[in-house]
């Protein structure tokens, strides 16, 4: 007489191997079992799988149901706008955080080209809305020029950096003592870019790549820059990209460390 039971023959179909001689032993004196095993278990195989399915699908929707019954309160209603909308909200969060540098005008305000002043603010703020819509993409949706506007979204804080002084003309402005200048220039455009920074997280739906994170880091640094071009009368490219171009880098930073 075989030493396997009915549940030893269920639990290893279950387990996807029908096939061990004990098992078979006993589907020889069970007739049921037998069925189970016929056509190389063909019956026990399938009914098998449906079973998992089923559990599979059952924890599936209990996952859902679990994440459906977290997504409450002001983020949730945030995350759940129209891309455009979502998009629309970022860009006003942008044009809020440059305006607040308007605050404290940098004192050499009055004697700066106009045009060049409002082409950097307008480069500055166009790119932060360049990265808004990788920041936050439409569902489904992949943006075609990623890296490229990484790239850019980065990278104009530090052409700004190197350029700034043949911009304007004359000599180079050079903030003294550089380190204190430049983080105190640091530590003032991270913090007026924190009510952004917090806002493209409620924003954010958490679909897409993680690229997504780091184009809204860049946006958050672009918008700060904007408000310390309205603020620091510095030109060097020291201070610059010390104090002003690392900002993007280092929220992006931040976001990394976060992610893992």
């Amino acid at each position: 007489m075989s030493r396997a039971s009915c549940e030893d023959v269920r639990d290893a179909l279950l387990a996807g191997r029908p096939a061990e001689p004990e098992l078979v032993e006993h589907a020889e004196e069970c007739a049921q079992c037998a069925e189970l095993f016929e056509s190389e278990a063909a019956l026990g195989r399938s009914l098998a799988t449906a079973g998992s399915e089923g559990a599979l699908d059952a924890a599936l929707w209990g996952e859902l149901d679990r994440e459906l019954g977290e997504e409450t309160g002001a983020r949730a209603w945030l995350r759940s706008r129209p891309t455009r909308l979502r998009t629309a909200l970022g860009l006003g969060g942008v044009l809020f955080v440059a305006a607040l540098g308007l605050h404290h005008l940098r004192p050499n305000w009055g004697a700066l080209s106009t045009p060049v002043l409002g082409a950097w603010l307008f480069a500055f703020i166009g790119a932060a809305a360049l990265a808004l819509r990788g920041a936050l993409p439409v569902l489904g949706a992949a943006h075609p020029q990623k890296r490229a506007l990484l790239a850019a979204a980065f990278g104009l804080p530090l052409l700004y950096g190197v350029g700034a002084a043949l911009s304007f003309g004359g000599a180079p402005f050079v903030a003294n003592p550089f380190f204190t200048s430049a983080l105190s220039c640091f530590l003032y455009g991270t913090l007026l870019s924190l009510p952004l920074v917090a806002l493209v997280w409620s924003l954010d739906c958490g679909v897409g790549s993680r690229a997504r994170v780091f184009a809204g880091a860049a946006a958050c640094g672009l918008a700060a820059n904007a408000a310390l071009l309205l603020h620091c009368p510095a030109t060097d490219p020291a201070h610059l990209l010390a104090g002003h171009g690392a900002i993007g880098f280092f929220l992006a930073f931040v976001a990394w460390l976060c992610m893992r």
